[in-house]
């Protein structure tokens, strides 16, 4: 159980500043992309993720969530970042550090090859000549903590590494580097601002250079030390728990005093009840570990916030050291998630499938809600479209972006033959289900670009009436208050124009000035923290001579995607890339039954994709859903027809679905308007049923998991995090990695062999985590695989029961050992 006590939680409110961390294009590193007034919950001190090891000879541990950098050797992103350390007296032999792993375009991924570049540096204002440098293997550790407290960019990960070789170096720098990165990077996390030596320095391939932040990397040299020593960890052990209950602290006794050891245990300075279950004394050889577990008893006419703190002490008997922790125990009722197994990694044939179970525990003494999201570093299917209800006014042409949960439907046409506009915004929150209307707009319109930037949103251009006369203006709706105000003018009245916003620039390609149509291809940028306009350079033009009107447009990995024309009905598709003033590459263009008349365009970096769907040839409306691939520039049909063939509604995506409202099909808007909605997290290899429930204290759900090796293209390794978000309030959410490998060799990769009885869960330590699943498999709550049943079986007698299960949980205290196997 993780429990953290309340009086000793820290909390850092970080406002007024910037944070950053790199994104990366095909030109090389750049810091792309900035998070601003973050209120990150850090764990207490006493978590030992964020410690370092009791045998560093230096600490610069994880303090904060402020900046990751790239430290990557991959083919798309060569980084070498290095921090500097001094006043060290022995040999270094080991390196912690921590980190995040993040993909294209700020999703959580999962390094499938582990393997960094250590190297050590001569010391000076800058890294010097090599000293030493291997490669290693690290292990790594999922922790707490949410890389910027954001849940969507995945967890905080601890790494560590032994050294083949000891390095002896007093002072220097260091740099990690990981190895065959592919699209999954490795960002080194600092260990907060000015931490008191030299900010770290990278090179990108010119040469060392500060990093750009006046931080220090997070890592721990660990090294051989001379002193003997002893360790009791965690130091602060904070656990909560009802009145008239009993609460178990654990903590790991290290032996480092050069001999094998007797240790006494002792409590003081308790008020509660507070027993030591495991053994004392506890004989310890040197160089190992053994765990303590203390019972704390909680009266039963304590209050609600009622604590006691008391010190657990052990004394060597030969050597006289001593190590001391603080147990605190507070009255409190929350919910606690256990999620068991806390991975999966399933090996299938291409033909076949494989079905498994995870179970959800609430070990806490209140109801455990929760909900079940995955996240995976490339898909490339969606869902059917659903119709979803109620429609609010039916609405053709209209501007349309997606923000803070809701979709905004801006302006257009309510009547075509009467000319009339809606003057306002259609508001759909995708949390209650509920429409509701803004306040009237400066001036109504049709057809223009619409962005979000930090609480409002920013409506450019458009037409303002029938006869199809475009506007300069910018209008700028503030969510918050519910009130317009105006930006700087655009350099010329666009209507029918398209674009995105990249980096806080508002970009609005195409358009015209009329119903004539012309300058088709002219390009303009605002700056939003400025107000201001930039002309940029004009786009290309179709044969024909025409360039983009009434067509669509979406950001996508830093460039902005756009195709459609009103007039000559051509379907070319263009990029732009705002680099320098502009430049524009002419892509393939979608298929012939799609693309040229209005339609809507979505970038869902996460799945890789450009969706395309609520366009026409000419008036002939298809439904269908078209995805384009920016890295092979291709475009493919997903079978995935919408529910009402349309084209020129509203369309946005955000909180794992699409939304598209409204739309013609040549005769005024379609009424009663439709909506739609479609699922792009979607992964058609693994199914998990159910999403979401709630689970009463002391009992458990079973989560379905169904791999279907059927439904992948081809052989190879296919990952994911499974995110179950609950009302925990420490852990949220918890992350479960999953892998499907599918391989021609019909039998699975096995486990470990039978020979470490009572090690269930194959992690290479028993403990009662251990315990738990053999007391779920002897009560047939879960369907062990041939090697954990063979673990769990810890007499050897071919069946196991809860007499295994104590049996191995007295092995995780040391009190006895399991059983050969008789297999």
């Amino acid at each position: 159980m993780r429990f953290v006590f309340t009086s000793l939680i820290f909390i850092a409110i970080l406002t007024s500043m910037t944070f950053a961390y790199p994104a990366l294009v095909n030109e090389g590193l750049h810091t792309g992309l900035t998070l601003t007034d973050l209120n990150p919950v850090r764990s207490g001190t006493d978590d030992p993720d964020f410690e370092c090891d009791p045998d560093s000879i230096w600490s610069q541990p994880f303090e904060g969530i402020e900046v990751y950098t790239v430290s990557d050797a991959g083919q798309e992103n060569q980084a070498i970042s290095a921090d500097d350390f001094a006043g060290l007296t022995l040999p270094i032999t080991g390196i912690e550090w921590w980190g995040g792993e993040l993909e294209c375009c700020w999703a959580p991924c999962i390094k499938t090859n582990l393997d960094f570049i250590v190297t050590f540096y001569e010391a000076g204002s800058l890294p010097g000549d090599v000293v030493h440098q291997e490669t290693v293997t690290a292990i790594r550790t999922v922790t707490s903590e949410n890389i910027f407290d954001n849940a969507a960019l995945g967890p905080v990960l601890k790494y560590s590494a032994e050294l083949a070789d000891p390095v002896s170096i007093d002072s220097g720098w260091v740099s990690v580097q990981a190895v065959d990165s592919g699209d999954c990077w490795f960002l080194w996390a600092d260990a907060g601002f000015t931490a008191g030596t030299q900010e770290y320095y990278q090179d990108n391939g010119s040469g060392w250079a500060p990093g750009g932040y006046d931080a220090d990397l997070a890592f721990c040299l660990i090294g051989s030390i001379s002193d003997p020593h002893i360790s009791l960890l965690p130091e602060i052990s904070n656990r909560f728990g009802p009145a008239d209950s009993i609460v178990t602290h654990t903590f790991t006794l290290r032996n480092r005093s050069g001999v094998t050891e007797q240790y006494d245990l002792t409590i003081t300075n308790n008020s509660w009840v507070t027993t030591i279950t495991s053994n004392n004394p506890v004989v310890i050889p040197d160089g190992e570990n053994s765990t303590v577990t203390v019972t704390v008893v909680i009266p039963p006419n304590a209050q609600s916030s009622d604590f006691d703190s008391c010190i657990l002490t052990a004394e060597g008997d030969t050597s006289g050291l001593q190590a001391s922790a603080v147990l605190n125990t507070e009255v409190g009722d929350y919910p606690y998630i256990l999620v068991d197994p806390d991975s999966f990694d399933v090996v299938l044939t291409p033909d076949s499938t494989h079905d498994d179970i995870m179970t959800i525990w609430n070990d806490g003494t209140e109801d455990l809600t929760w909900s079940i999201t995955l996240s995976e570093n490339e898909s490339r299917g969606i869902g059917n479209w659903e119709n979803v209800s109620p429609p609010a006014t039916p609405v053709q042409w209209p501007a349309s972006t997606f923000a803070e949960g809701k979709l905004f439907v801006i302006g257009g046409f309510t009547d075509t033959s009467a000319g009339t506009l809606f003057n306002g915004i259609q508001i759909y929150d995708t949390s209650t289900g509920i429409w509701s209307n803004s306040a009237a707009m400066n001036a109504p319109i049709f057809a223009a670009v619409a962005e979000y930037y930090q609480g409002s949103i920013y409506v450019v251009g458009g037409y303002s009436s029938s006869a199809f006369t475009a506007t300069n203006q910018v209008q700028i709706y503030d969510i918050e208050t519910d009130t317009w105000t105006t930006g700087a003018t655009m350099p010329t009245a666009r209507g029918g124009n398209v674009g995105g916003i990249i980096d806080g620039m508002i970009y609005s390609l195409g358009g015209a000035a009329g119903g004539s149509f012309p300058e088709e291809n002219v390009a303009y940028g605002y700056n939003v923290s400025t107000d201001s306009w930039t002309t940029m350079n004009d786009g290309p033009v179709s044969s024909g001579g025409y360039g983009i009107i009434l067509g669509g447009g979406t950001a996508y990995d830093g460039k902005i995607y756009v195709g459609g024309h009103f007039t000559s009905l051509h379907n070319q598709f263009y990029q732009f890339d705002p680099t320098g003033n502009g430049v524009w590459t002419t892509l393939e263009t979608p298929p012939s039954a799609f693309g040229n008349l209005t339609p809507s365009f979505i970038g869902l970096e996460t799945e890789g994709i450009i969706l395309g769907f609520g366009a026409g040839n000419n008036w002939s409306e298809t439904g269908t859903t078209f995805a384009y691939n920016p890295s092979a520039n291709t475009w493919t049909n997903l079978n995935k027809p919408m529910t009402v063939a349309v084209l020129g509604g509203a369309a946005g995506a955000g909180n794992g679905e699409v939304y598209f409202y409204g739309g013609t099909t040549g005769d005024g808007p379609v009424d009663p308007a439709p909506f739609m909605k479609n699922s792009f997290t979607h992964f058609p290899w693994l199914t998990v049923q159910p999403v979401l429930g709630t689970t009463s204290p002391a009992n458990y759900n079973e989560i379905n998991l169904h791999f279907d090796a059927t439904e992948v293209d081809g052989l190879g390794t296919y990952e994911a995090w499974l995110l179950i978000h609950s009302n925990d309030p420490l852990v949220n959410p918890w992350y479960v990695p999953i892998t499907m490998t599918v391989s021609t060799d019909p039998t699975p990769t096995p486990g470990p062999e039978c020979l470490n009885h009572g090690d269930v869960n194959f992690d290479g330590v028993i403990t009662a985590a251990d315990a738990q699943l053999a007391f779920n498999i002897a009560l047939g709550l879960y369907s062990p695989t041939f090697e954990e049943a063979c673990a769990a079986d810890c007499n050897g007698d071919g069946v196991v029961t809860a007499g295994d299960a104590q049996q191995i949980f007295y092995t995780a205290l040391n009190l006895d050992e399991c059983e050969d196997p008789i297999l």
